[in-house]
């Protein structure tokens, strides 16, 4: 009933990860924050649902510059 179903397949986090950060800079620099986004280009591909794992990152990132102070802090890393 109405279920989300997923679809798996090999993707470029690094590239899902630069794109959500991408979509928030300008609100987050708005909110006078600084935007750091630390990801190596080496990261391994990762099996995902792109569509899903976007929705978590813009609910994060979203949530980050809205509860966030102004003057503050947005940082995304990671590490293969």
């Amino acid at each position: 009933r109405g279920a989300k179903r997923y679809t798996f397949r090999p993707e470029n986090l690094s590239a899902v990860l630069g794109v959500a950060v991408d979509t928030h800079r300008s609100a987050a620099e708005d909110a006078r924050m600084t935007v750091n986004l630390d990801v190596p280009d080496d990261l391994p591909t990762v099996w995902m649902d792109r569509e899903a794992i976007g929705q978590v990152l813009v609910n994060l990132l979203s949530n980050a510059v809205k509860y966030g102070s102004d003057g503050g802090w947005l940082g995304v890393a990671g590490a293969s």
